[in-house]
């Protein structure tokens, strides 16, 4: 974690569970580019949770929330989801996509989200209600992931 700190480098702490992800913040102070690439809310251990979530907005950090079924059931559950992670940051400055469309086949995805090429829906969903601006949106489709690898 030192040496990824002096070289500048992004500490995404993913897939590591909620004991380490702590220590690693706790070594990492107020580094800024402290990222969880792909996650959610929930009882799994890689999950994150909501103090865990807040620590990492509180030090400028990202948290990509996955929207597949292994994170969250349906569609509508994971733009809950991102609902529930601004209320409790308090804004929209830390929340991305973390599609981890890599890692997933095609049984664990979303019907109406199944390939890369759709992800425009989650922006239309987050717009429906009229709790995100437009501007929290674009934050959340690729603004907030944009600022933390322009710090590199």
């Amino acid at each position: 974690i030192d040496k990824m700190m002096e070289k500048g480098m992004i500490i995404d702490t993913s897939h590591a569970n909620r004991k380490t992800a702590q220590e690693i913040l706790e070594r990492v102070r107020q580094y800024n580019k402290v990222v969880v690439t792909h996650t959610g809310f929930g009882e799994k251990e890689r999950f994150l949770t909501p103090e865990l979530l807040k620590e990492i907005a509180a030090r400028g950090g990202v948290v990509g929330f996955t929207p597949a079924k292994p994170f969250f059931p349906t569609l509508q559950d994971y733009i809950e989801g991102l609902k529930r992670a601004s209320d409790l940051t308090g804004s929209t400055d830390n929340l991305a996509i973390g599609t981890d469309f890599g890692g997933l086949d095609a049984p664990h995805l979303y019907e109406e989200l199944d390939q890369v090429g759709k992800l425009s829906i989650i922006a239309e969903k987050l717009s429906e209600d009229g709790k995100f601006t437009d501007e929290d949106i674009a934050k959340i489709m690729y603004g907030n992931v944009a600022r933390i690898v322009e710090r590199l």
